[in-house]
C-alpha cells in the first residue's frame, strides 16, 4: 500500500513512473524505429496498473469486493445446476462395455503369449495349407478336363 501513501495517490505515482519510462525510451537512439511500439506498451502497462490500483483500493470484506460479496451465497441456486451428461442407463452400459472390452483385450494378450512358442510352426502350417489349396485347385481342374474328355469320347 505504499502507492496509496504516495503524494497524489496511486494513480499519480503510476503516471509519474510511466512518464519517466517514456522519457527514457525517447532518449534512446533506436526510438525513431521502435518508439511507437515502446510507447504503446507503456500506455498499456499504465492503463492496467491504474485499473489494478483502483481495484485494490475498493473496499473488501473477507477477500471479496462488495459487489461480489452481495452476489455470493452459501446456498446453491437452481438455475446454476446442469443436467448430467449421461443418463444412468447409458453410464451403466458404457461401464459394462468398457469392462468387457478390457477382459477381451486381456484374453487376447494371454492367448498371443501362449501361442508365441508356436510361431514357427504356424508359418509352416500356413504354407502347408496353401500347398493343399493349390493342389486341390489343380486336381479339380484336372478332374473337369478329364471329365470333359470322357464325355467327348462317349458321345
Amino acid at each position: 500500500m505504499a502507492l496509496a501513501a504516495a503524494p497524489g495517490g496511486a494513480e499519480a505515482a503510476i503516471h509519474a513512473f510511466c512518464e519517466r519510462r517514456r522519457a527514457f525510451y525517447r532518449a534512446l537512439r533506436q526510438f525513431p524505429r521502435y518508439g511507437r511500439g515502446w510507447l504503446a506498451r507503456v500506455n498499456h502497462v499504465e492503463k492496467a496498473a491504474k485499473a489494478f490500483a483502483a481495484q485494490a483500493a475498493a473496499p473488501q470484506r473477507n477477500g471479496l469486493h462488495d459487489e461480489l460479496k452481495a452476489q455470493a451465497t452459501a446456498k446453491a441456486r437452481a438455475e446454476d445446476t446442469v443436467a448430467p451428461p449421461l443418463t444412468p442407463a447409458t453410464g451403466a452400459a458404457t461401464t459394462t462395455g468398457s469392462v468387457v472390452a478390457a477382459g477381451v483385450a486381456e484374453q487376447l494378450g494371454n492367448a498371443s503369449q501362449q501361442l508365441a512358442p508356436f510361431q514357427d510352426t504356424i508359418a509352416i502350417v500356413k504354407y502347408a495349407l496353401l500347398a493343399i489349396a493349390v493342389a486341390t485347385i489343380v486336381l479339380t481342374l484336372y478332374g473337369l478336363a478329364h471329365d470333359g474328355k470322357v464325355k467327348a469320347a462317349i458321345g
